[in-house]
């Protein structure tokens, strides 16, 4: 009986031990969960040849849930790329109409964090566990200007015009805004369509879009989709 309590002692140690190493937020980490690949990313393709052809080192990404779509972006960054995962980690509406997702609720931020050391990204994705607007405003005070940003936070038209407002001048100049969910929503009348397309046209961006993936260009006159 004795040996298996010291063999826990002794994982529990390592594990301490493990995590302290870690920069914040992860080393405040209580227990590692197992790896959990839930989520939602079919943009893979996409995504791929937008960072190649913006050869981007510094990506925002709005909307994290466990870190699918992030932990694929973090990997295709150089070495010294850097990917801020902006959520609160609270869930939305929509997750509370799913079974599914109301179970893993209470511990949603510590499956992110967890799935991240597991993949070894600590030291490329920076959560920043707070409303989209909030981190936009931190992002403007401190100057970051990254070079891509993936919009996947608030699936309804309103929230969506209001992170493209808010986060625009950070890439205004030099970078890109990409999304996700261009076809989802035809109950709500497609709000990312709706303020996507509002957006675009009031900034005079291009605007392209390929199955549920959207991109939009400031001054690029080439077809994104088809280069």
């Amino acid at each position: 009986m004795k040996r298996p309590f010291l063999i826990s002692i002794c994982i529990s140690l390592l594990f301490s031990y493990a995590i302290a190493d870690l920069p914040e937020p992860y080393n405040s980490l209580k227990t590692l969960l197992p790896f959990n690949d839930h989520g939602w990313y079919t943009n893979r393709p996409q995504m791929d040849k937008l960072l190649r052809l913006t050869g981007s080192e510094i990506v925002i990404e709005l909307g994290v849930w466990m870190g699918r779509s992030a932990r694929h972006i973090a990997s295709a960054l150089p070495e010294e790329g850097i990917l801020y995962a902006v959520d609160h980690w609270l869930g939305s509406e929509e997750n509370l109409l799913k079974e599914d997702d109301r179970r893993v609720l209470p511990t949603l931020y510590e499956q992110f964090l967890s799935n991240t050391i597991h993949a070894n990204l600590t030291h490329k994705i920076i959560p920043m566990r707070m409303t989209t607007l909030e981190a936009a405003e931190i992002f403007l005070k401190k100057g970051i200007k990254p070079d891509l940003i993936y919009v996947d936070a608030s699936h309804d038209e309103d929230s969506i015009y209001a992170d493209l407002s808010a986060y625009f001048p950070l890439i205004k100049g030099h970078g890109k805004i990409c999304g996700d969910d261009w076809e989802i929503g035809i109950e709500k009348g497609y709000p990312t369509k709706k303020a996507v397309t509002r957006f675009a046209q009031e900034n005079d961006l291009i605007l392209e879009s390929s199955g549920n993936f959207w991109v939009l260009h400031e001054y690029c006159s080439c077809n994104f989709f088809n280069h």
